[in-house]
């Protein structure tokens, strides 16, 4: 609605949230966050309990799966060697020794190799290679292969065996598969078992199991990772990265307690994602749902409640500042009925007030006029009979001076018909004002006053100090004694400060609790003295509750007249 240009940070709320549980603002927030926040934070709680429920619970499923299936495996393995090695702790002498070669012994060696591996249910195969004929020999174990991969297993098994004995299980590939592979090297023969990952994995775990997820193995040396059963060469290095705590995965790892196989399963988190029931998708969506519906209450509370309310503040703040001006002129279309009424309601009163601040003008205006009129006849008088006086006594250069003071007094009584005047001229005509005075009542008082640097262009209304120092003349002076008059004006920050003192009579208790109240004061003889309520009635005109007067006064000590304006230069 407002379509000025904010200026402070005040603008931007709808109300001043210094105000606490008083501000509307923050007691619609309170009840919306009330009303949304508990039940939105407890669904969205329960579903996130809800899901890591769910995801352990997948996640135990895979580690009890991995832990049963590669147990089962590993506990094979172990046993298959524990026979492998009793065989050949029984038939060392003719495997090992020299002049001891026995092909029939090493053929059953071989024989009953195979045959543990058959009842371990290990799918693979064992060799036996002589050394000395560079004969190789080859049993099945499990599943048949064809002959195109035995041949193919043949020749790199030849290839192999030139290479540096290696003991322990370790990854080898032959024929385009993996192999966990492990063998023997004897004076007389090369022995070697292996067993076909991919088969063993598969006959395992449960159907599918292992096709379908990734597995990665490792020996220590090689690292290797199957995705839908296809075996790829990875980066060793990768393996410590792999078991790292992901965003995007989670690792189920396992390790060998007789060998240096270690395997772990990936698993992406769309599955656990994708194992939570629906009621808890549902319960999650509800409270997504309502944490917007709350967002749009508030919005809705804001644009229709909030931000009109805030414009009608603003809009009274400016009006009480004193920008009577200042009218609401953009009303969106889309505003309420019962907006678009209190902001017609509301040009309506500043009109009003200005109307009305405009006539209080015009009567202070007037009263000005009639005090001035009040003035002038009076002055005339006592300055022609001050003028006769001095003629009689033949002192004409104390007559010049007269008529000088007293033109410039009258030129500023009579031409000056601004509402406010600079600080400078009020004094330059106070000053004209005492120059009269101390020529008629000469050695009866002394002024000083002091005026700060930079305070000579603020405005001030017309006869306001003049007001207090003839009160000073009227009332204050002693018989006898000389009582001095100080005028002080300075500036702090905004604010200008005055002060006229004087150490004459001083009030009494009764008259000076009139005055501080605002009434007129009327003496015992019925005359009203309009003066110090003239001067407060024009400050509450032109300045509002932004100007202050404080009078301090006693019997026989002086008074003190202290007044605190808005600091207003010339230019304003």
């Amino acid at each position: 609605m407002d379509g000025k240009k904010r200026k402070n940070w005040r603008d931007i709320l709808p109300y001043d949230m210094r105000g606490g549980w008083q501000n509307l603002s923050f007691r619609l927030l309170f009840v919306v966050l009330a009303t949304f926040l508990p039940l939105n934070v407890m669904g969205i709680v329960a579903a996130g309990v809800m899901w890591s429920g769910s995801s352990r619970e997948l996640y135990g499923a895979y580690e009890r799966e991995i832990n049963n299936g590669m147990g089962g495996l590993d506990g094979a393995i172990a046993e298959l060697d524990e026979n492998v090695e009793n065989l050949f702790m029984d038939n060392i002498g003719s495997l090992t020794l020299p002049r001891a070669k026995d092909d029939l012994v090493g053929y059953e060696v071989l024989v009953e190799t195979s045959g543990y591996m058959e009842e371990e249910e290990l799918d693979g195969l064992v060799y036996l290679y002589d050394r000395q004929g560079g004969e190789l020999h080859m049993k099945q174990s499990g599943s048949l292969r064809s002959q195109e991969i035995l041949q193919e297993i043949e020749e790199d098994l030849y290839i192999t065996f030139p290479l540096p004995y290696r003991s322990g299980w370790h990854f080898r590939e032959f024929a385009g598969r993996l192999y966990y592979y492990r063998y023997y090297k004897c004076a007389n023969y090369n022995i070697g078992m292996l067993l076909d990952v991919k088969a063993n994995m598969e006959s395992t775990f449960e159907a599918d199991f292992f096709s379908e997820k990734e597995f990665y193995f490792t020996d220590g040396n090689l690292l290797y990772r199957y995705t839908n059963g296809i075996p790829e060469r990875e980066n060793l290095e990768e393996w410590d990265w792999l078991l790292e705590k992901q965003t995007s995965w989670q690792v189920v790892g396992w390790e060998s307690a007789h060998t240096d196989l270690k395997a772990c399963l990936r698993v992406e988190s769309g599955r656990f994602l994708s194992s939570i029931p629906l009621v808890y998708w549902l319960l999650l969506f509800l409270s997504i749902s309502f944490v917007l519906l709350g967002l749009l209450l508030w919005g809705m509370i804001k644009k229709d409640v909030l931000t009109p309310l805030g414009v009608l503040e603003r809009a009274m703040r400016k009006l009480r500042e004193g920008e009577r001006e200042f009218r609401i002129t953009e009303i969106d279309e889309g505003e309420t009925m019962e907006m678009k009424y209190l902001c017609d309601a509301f040009n309506k009163m500043a009109q009003e007030v200005q109307e009305s601040y405009e006539k209080d003008i015009k009567m202070v205006q007037a009263q000005l006029d009639n005090l001035r009129l009040q003035v002038n006849p009076h002055m005339l008088l006592n300055s022609f009979n001050m003028i006769y006086s001095l003629a009689q006594l033949q002192n004409y250069e104390c007559i010049q001076d007269f008529a000088l003071y007293l033109v410039d007094y009258f030129r500023y009584i009579l031409k000056e018909a601004d509402d406010l005047v600079t600080l400078k001229k009020e004094m330059k005509f106070v000053e004209s004002y005492l120059g009269i005075q101390r020529i008629r009542f000469p050695d009866t008082f002394g002024s000083v006053y002091n005026m700060q640097e930079g305070c000579e262009k603020a405005l001030v209304p017309p006869l306001l100090i003049e007001n207090f120092v003839e009160n000073a003349m009227k009332y204050a002076l002693k018989p006898g004694e000389t009582i001095e008059i100080l005028i002080n004006a300075r500036r702090e920050e905004d604010k200008l400060l005055l002060s006229v003192c004087d150490t004459g009579n001083g009030m009494s208790e009764e008259v000076l609790e009139r005055i501080q109240d605002g009434e007129v004061y009327v003496d015992k003889l019925g005359h009203k003295h309009i003066g110090i309520w003239n001067c407060r009635r024009r400050m509450e005109v032109f300045y509002g509750d932004a100007a202050s007067m404080k009078i301090i006064s006693a019997p026989g000590q002086g008074t003190q007249i202290w007044l605190e304006l808005p600091f207003l230069e010339e230019e304003e």
